[in-house]
């Protein structure tokens, strides 16, 4: 089975479910004011990709930019976010045509 992140790309929208311990304390991030996902949040994929770095899946987010910045071990750049943190926004388009019909429906005529 094909994971979501496997098959989302920059623009598809997502939700943050976990946003615990994030490394909001970590030095570098609190002198830069470094921001983070919110959990229930709505956000927009900018970047997706495999870190081999890191040997996982992580992503950048279209309204989350932070600065670029080195934190050992990982290569100078912007923080990424793991994708286990988000799952995709599932859009559920109502469709009311049936109750409307119910409503406009003429009313039986029952013999007496």
């Amino acid at each position: 089975m094909t994971a979501w992140y496997e098959i989302a790309k920059p623009g598809d929208k997502i939700v943050c479910i976990n946003d615990s311990d994030w490394g909001k304390n970590w030095l570098g991030c609190v002198t830069r004011g470094c921001l983070f996902p919110e959990k229930g949040r709505i956000y927009t994929i900018r970047i997706i990709g495999y870190s081999e770095l890191k040997q996982h899946w992580c992503l950048r987010l279209a309204e989350i930019v932070n600065p670029s910045f080195e934190i050992p071990p990982y290569r100078p750049g912007e923080l990424t976010f793991h994708v286990g943190r988000f799952r995709p926004l599932v859009e559920h388009k109502t469709d009311i045509s049936l109750f409307k019909a119910m409503l406009n429906k003429a009313p039986e005529e029952v013999a007496a």
